[in-house]
Parts: C-alpha cells; sequence; structure tokens
C-alpha cells in the first residue's frame, strides 16, 4: 500500500487536491471551488475568485503584512466548514506551500459592465483565443444525417449547411471546463436530441440548464455584437450553474425542417423600449430538444410574468426545482411555425 499524497507534486490547486472542508477530491475542471490562501494558524485567510475579480479575507489590514502562503483549495459548497476547520488547526498542511505574493499595485481591469472586448476570452480575459463552435462536433456528428440550420445574424435568421457557427473562448477554457461540461451533458442530452422520451432528475436538469446558459453566451458572442456583461461571462467559469437572474426553460420540438434553429434577441424587462434593452432572451434548439434561456443584464432575482399560452408545453429547469420532470412536458412539443412565436413570446 502506497502512501497518498494530500497534493499531487505537493502542489494546492493541482487537479488532485482534496478539499479543505470537506477532504473529497476537488475537480478543478468539473467543481465549482475558491482558492484558499493565507496563514497556517488561520489567522489571516483569503479566498480567491469567491466573485468576478474579487477576493475575500478575513483580516484585510492584514494581507500586506504577513508571510502568507497557498493553503490549498475548496469547493464553493465548503467556504464556510473550510474556514472553520483552518482557523481551529484542524486541517493537515503540507510541511511545504507555495509563497502568495500580494501586490498592492492595480492594472488594468476589465470592465465587467460592459460586453466582453473582441480578441480576448469572455470568461477569463485571456489573450490565446481560438474558434470555439457554439453547438459542440458531437451535436453536430449527431445531426449530420438532417438538412437545415436556421441561425441568428444581425439580419435576421439564415439558413446554414452546417452548423459552422463559432465565437472566440481561449485555449485553457476550452480544454478544460468548457470540454468537461460538454462530457458531462452527452448522456443526458444526447437521448433528448433522439426525441426520446425520459424523466430529468434535478441534476439533469441543473446540468442543462448549465449548458443552455452556457450556449446562449456562446451565441452572444458568435453575434458579432454581444449585449451580455462580461461579469456574466466570468460568473459562470467560476459558479458552474446559472445566475438567480437567469430563468431557463426546456421543451420539445416535433417537426423536421430544422435539424437546429437558434434567435437571440434583446428584452426591455419593466422598462421602455426607447431605454438601452436590460435583459436577452435566446430559443434554440438541438433537433428535439428545445431550450428558451432569459437572463436579466443587472444582478438580482428574475420575475417574469410567465402566463404565455405556450408555457404548457415547457419545462422550467432553472431556478432549480427539487423534483423530477418529464420530457417532453405534458407530451406536447413545438412545430416549425410555433419556435418563432415561443422566441418572441417571452416578456417583462
Amino acid at each position: 500500500m502506497t502512501e497518498r499524497k494530500s497534493y499531487k507534486d505537493d502542489l494546492p490547486g493541482s487537479r488532485q487536491a482534496p478539499c479543505l472542508g470537506c477532504g473529497r477530491r476537488v475537480v478543478t475542471a468539473r467543481d465549482p471551488h475558491v482558492e484558499i490562501g493565507g496563514r497556517r494558524d488561520g489567522s489571516v485567510l483569503m479566498m480567491y475568485e469567491a466573485k468576478p475579480l474579487l477576493a475575500l479575507a478575513t483580516n484585510p489590514e492584514q494581507v500586506f503584512q504577513s508571510d502568507l502562503e497557498l493553503l490549498g483549495v475548496a469547493h464553493r459548497a465548503c467556504i464556510q466548514l473550510v474556514r472553520q476547520r483552518l482557523e481551529a488547526q484542524q486541517v493537515h498542511l503540507p510541511d511545504e506551500l507555495p509563497r502568495l505574493i500580494v501586490d498592492q499595485e492595480v492594472g488594468e481591469l476589465p470592465a465587467l459592465h460592459l460586453p466582453p472586448p473582441p480578441g480576448r476570452c469572455a470568461f477569463c480575459r485571456a489573450t490565446d483565443v481560438t474558434d470555439e463552435h457554439v453547438w459542440p462536433h458531437w451535436i453536430s456528428r449527431k445531426l449530420g444525417g438532417h438538412d437545415g440550420f436556421t441561425m441568428p445574424s444581425s439580419h435576421g435568421p439564415r439558413r446554414m449547411r452546417s452548423l459552422d457557427i463559432t465565437a472566440s473562448v481561449c485555449v485553457t477554457c476550452n480544454n478544460r471546463w468548457l470540454s468537461v461540461l460538454e462530457k458531462d451533458i452527452q448522456p443526458v442530452l444526447g437521448p433528448l436530441i433522439e426525441g426520446k422520451e425520459r424523466t430529468l432528475a434535478p441534476d439533469e436538469q441543473r446540468l442543462l440548464a448549465t449548458w443552455a446558459v452556457k450556449t446562449a453566451l456562446m451565441l452572444d458572442l458568435a453575434s458579432g455584437n454581444p449585449l451580455i456583461a462580461t461579469g456574466f461571462y466570468y460568473d459562470l467559469r467560476l459558479r458552474r450553474c446559472p445566475l438567480p437572474s437567469q430563468v431557463v426553460w426546456l421543451g420539445a420540438y416535433r417537426d423536421s425542417q430544422y435539424a437546429a434553429w437558434a434567435s437571440h434577441q434583446a428584452l426591455h424587462v419593466g422598462i421602455s423600449t426607447i431605454e438601452p434593452p436590460n435583459a436577452f432572451v435566446s430559443t434554440f434548439t438541438a433537433f428535439r430538444a428545445v431550450f428558451q434561456v432569459v437572463g436579466h443584464l443587472t444582478r438580482g432575482n428574475m420575475n417574469l410574468d410567465d402566463r404565455r399560452l405556450l408555457a404548457a408545453a415547457l419545462a422550467r429547469i432553472w431556478p432549480p426545482r427539487d423534483e423530477p420532470i418529464d420530457w417532453p412536458p405534458r407530451k406536447l412539443a413545438f412545430g416549425d411555425e410555433s419556435l418563432a412565436e415561443l422566441a418572441q413570446s417571452t416578456k417583462g
């Protein structure tokens, strides 16, 4: 029997690192997590990426006056437990830990309230961007035998021969957490694409909602004139789930004209249409699976009047619920004409 190291190569934050709270492995490419720094005795603790561009400290005045180390990583759900255990010195830490260098100088920060600038990854601001497909290759392969892709453009919906619509994402985001999300969603979304009736557990609904919001953000980027603020892209990367200001519905498609279809547009929720839009709606399909994502462009909860005639054919999968749902909802499905109605039906 070999001794298992607490950290891979004694480096906190590695892909094999245990959570400082619960002790279970933190899969950094899948699990919402934070990095924890500070002093071994717990007198000064810092948490990185709790929120976009924000680090939290138990004693901010001591941050620039103490020798700090990178203590490890933790699941976001374990944050309070981590603090309690570190302050009680109940965590066994390696003898050697990386030192933290805290710089008081603040360089140029991204404007999180504005849409992502070109040439940088919307999710993390890296500059090594590549073109990532909005509909991933595994979906394109599933839909290869179908004819008909209708996508949004600045001049209205346009027909395409293939799902070759892309947005710029950095190599790290693309190859790590986005890649893992696509791998995790395949056994859940794949049967829906094929039209197989099934019951979706709460965890599956959450995963579908996360993938749907990711796709809505990618559609926004691919539009060439993004509307959604950079902070929402950052938040999705950190939280790995939709925000309280977002609502996601799931439906079904019964016809065969469109293998994939999408509409992405601005909304005015509770404000005049002469004012700048304060929300967005993305409606898209992956053959039999229909998604609609609505998001408010300010923080807070999203309150919508959803007494639509089409609501009976939709199941809300975010905000989360603690009960399974059947798909298709009430065995109802959208046709070619009602897809366009759905895209236009959301009102504030």
